[in-house]
C-alpha cells in the first residue's frame, strides 16, 4: 500500500511540474538577408497580440535581357490568434534557460529576438539556433506568414527596440 502511495505522489509531482507562467511585454523579431531568396522580416509583437512586421521579399525580372533584383516591401499590422500567442509564450519559458550563442559564418538569414518578460530583456542572434530554441525561431516565422496581418500605409523600421 505504501509502494502505491509513494507512486501516485511521485506521478502527481512529475505531471503537476509546469513552466513558471510568462509575464510578456513584447518582442522583436528580425531576420536577414541571405545570398538565396531569404526575406527580410522585422516585427514587434505586443501583449495585446497586435503586430506591426514589415517584409522585404527579392523579386527578380528582366530588363533588356538583364536580371535584375527589386525589393517589394510590405508592411503589416493585425493582431496574433491567441493559439500561436499561447505557444509563443510555452516557449518563451522553457527557452529562459537556453544559450543562442554560435557560429554565425554562413549562408543564411541572422536571426534577432529581443523579448521582454517577467520584467527583463533577452536578446539573443544567431543564424542556427541551438535545439532547445528551434521551435521558437519556427513560431516566430510562422507569426510573421498570419493570414491575419492586413497591408498598412504606416511605414516604420525597429531601431534599438522602437519603431522609428
Amino acid at each position: 500500500m505504501k509502494a502505491l502511495l509513494a507512486i501516485i505522489l511521485i506521478t502527481l509531482l512529475i505531471s503537476c511540474k509546469s513552466q513558471k507562467p510568462v509575464d510578456f511585454d513584447k518582442i522583436e523579431f528580425n531576420s536577414s538577408r541571405c545570398f538565396g531568396n531569404c526575406p527580410v522580416i522585422s516585427f514587434q509583437l505586443k501583449k495585446d497580440k497586435s503586430i506591426l512586421l514589415s517584409r522585404t521579399r527579392a523579386s527578380r525580372s528582366k530588363v533588356g535581357g538583364d536580371a535584375t533584383t527589386i525589393d517589394m516591401t510590405e508592411y503589416l499590422e493585425g493582431t496574433v490568434n491567441q493559439n500561436i500567442f499561447n505557444q509563443l509564450l510555452a516557449e518563451l519559458a522553457k527557452t529562459d534557460t537556453v544559450s543562442f550563442k554560435g557560429t554565425n559564418c554562413c549562408d543564411a538569414p541572422l536571426k534577432t529576438v529581443i523579448a521582454y518578460y517577467n520584467g527583463k530583456r533577452k536578446y539573443f542572434e544567431t543564424m542556427f539556433p541551438p535545439q532547445e530554441g528551434e521551435r521558437l525561431i519556427a513560431i516566430l516565422y510562422e507569426i510573421s506568414n498570419s493570414e491575419n496581418l492586413k497591408a498598412t500605409t504606416k511605414r516604420f523600421i525597429f531601431i534599438n527596440d522602437s519603431i522609428k
